[in-house]
């Protein structure tokens, strides 16, 4: 395992697919449901009904039960160490109460889930960063007598970053725009928030765009598709760029190694410019 000889920077992604709860005979009280999520020594973090829309509850007959929450940890090698002995998540499924009442917290089922597997994996991947592994499971919640008390559906994804995240960034202050480069300084993405109240923000795919570019600056014209689903164009081969998914993501994503381009333009600051080759045809 070379990676257990350095620190390395890891991502812990929780997403709840489904809940199910057994009605309980006493009279709870009314509250907030929440489902807490806690491993190693990091902050517990809470995935609850707030984070839905009004009518996103949790409730098995609703399929549009998806929110996640996301932790960026660091191991060091002798907590690493640690950790492949016995890791776990704990996954507390609690009701939040309102103000007054006591106590502010009633817990009503809890699962643990080893992940020391997917930690293990990660370890000894030979795979570029990010390394992912993802765990996708139904899991018995018990009540603190042991009693079967419902199901809970999650969807667990890891990554491993290596020691460092490395992103370069242009800023206009003009339009406020902001644009985005891998760590060779190539441009990739530019976003560019709206003035207009409610209109969507623009995130502009640099690598289909071609008004940024020097006039005399030759460039081979790129099928339009989503950015994230990059493909073999020519004699150019782009790879899917990493996506990393912040809370209400709704559902598996996918990682890859990243994109290559031809080498930039110096004519060209704001997008890569395509060097003429006979292997593929010029356009105006």
């Amino acid at each position: 395992m070379a990676k257990l000889s350095n620190e390395n920077l890891f991502l812990m992604e929780f997403l709840v697919e489904n809940l199910q709860i057994d009605k309980s005979d006493c009279n709870m009280p009314p509250g907030e449901l929440c489902i807490c999520f806690h491993f190693l020594d990091n902050t517990e973090l809470d995935v609850c009904e707030h984070d839905f829309s009004p009518n996103k509850k949790f409730s098995p007959s609703n399929d549009n039960n998806r929110t996640g929450k996301s932790c960026l940890f660091s191991l060091t090698p002798p907590q690493a160490q640690a950790a492949l002995q016995s890791f776990d998540l704990i996954v507390n499924v609690c009701k939040k109460m309102l103000p007054g009442y006591n106590p502010e917290k009633i817990c009503m089922g809890s699962a643990n889930i080893s992940v020391v597997h997917m930690l293990s994996s990660l370890l000894q991947s030979n795979e570029e960063t990010p390394a992912v592994k993802v765990l996708q499971e139904s899991f018995q919640l018990m009540d603190a007598t042991g009693r079967n008390v419902g199901t809970i559906g999650v969807y667990i994804r890891m990554s491993c970053y290596g020691k460092m995240i490395i992103t370069q960034f242009q800023m206009n202050l003009d339009d406020k725009s902001v644009l985005f480069k891998d760590k060779e300084g190539r441009s990739l993405y530019r976003y560019k928030k709206s003035k207009k109240k409610g209109k969507a923000t623009k995130i502009e795919d640099l690598s289909q765009n071609e008004q940024d570019c020097d006039p005399n600056c030759k460039t081979y014209k790129i099928v339009d598709q989503p950015p994230e689903q990059f493909v073999n164009q020519g004699p150019f081969s782009f790879g899917a760029l990493p996506v990393v998914s912040g809370p209400g993501f709704g559902g598996p994503q996918s990682f890859g190694g990243p994109p290559s381009f031809p080498p930039p333009n110096p004519n060209c600051p704001m997008q890569p410019c395509f060097p003429n080759t006979s292997a593929a045809p010029e356009h105006a």
